[in-house]
């Protein structure tokens, strides 16, 4: 009968289970060490690539903006003005906005308007550097990234 004594047995069993917790709770430290890095990767490019696409988008919109309204009045100055507005409406930075009137064949008479914005994009770890052996500090983006858009309106539409 000594062989079925409950007590022993309730002692092996409680010894194994808390030796596994412990080794559950190790794994699991491990797997969190090692996904880690990626997961924070993962969510910061997406976070950048969503500035990427707004930047973008600001830039498109402000050449829309600007070429319609430039083919709607024929006044490439007033079309610059508004891309301008709307850029900076949009808060991003743009280093050149041209409007530029499409001539016909004879160069008398525009036909249509052309649109050239050009936005600087700053990622979020601008000026982030590392430091390389026998090549000293390399920049990883510099000042920042340059986004053109351009587009093109011509009278017939309208």
């Amino acid at each position: 009968m000594a062989f079925f004594n409950l007590s022993n047995l309730s002692k092996g069993i409680a010894f194994h289970s808390l030796l596994r917790r412990r080794r559950s709770r190790g794994q699991s430290m491990v797997e969190v060490t090692l996904t880690l890095p990626f997961m924070i990767i993962l969510i910061f490019g997406m976070i950048e690539m969503n500035r990427v696409w707004q930047s973008w988008h600001g830039a498109k919109l402000a050449a829309d903006d600007g070429c319609y309204t430039a083919a709607v009045n024929r006044d490439a100055i007033r079309g610059q003005d508004v891309m301008e507005t709307r850029a900076n409406s949009a808060q991003i930075t743009f280093t050149a906005a041209t409007v530029s009137a499409r001539m016909n064949d004879a160069n008398t008479l525009p036909i249509g308007y052309e649109c050239t914005i050009t936005v600087l994009h700053r990622p979020l770890f601008t000026g982030l550097s590392i430091s390389l052996p026998g090549t000293g500090d390399v920049s990883l983006f510099g000042a920042g990234i340059p986004i053109t858009y351009s587009n093109d309106y011509f009278r017939s539409v309208f």
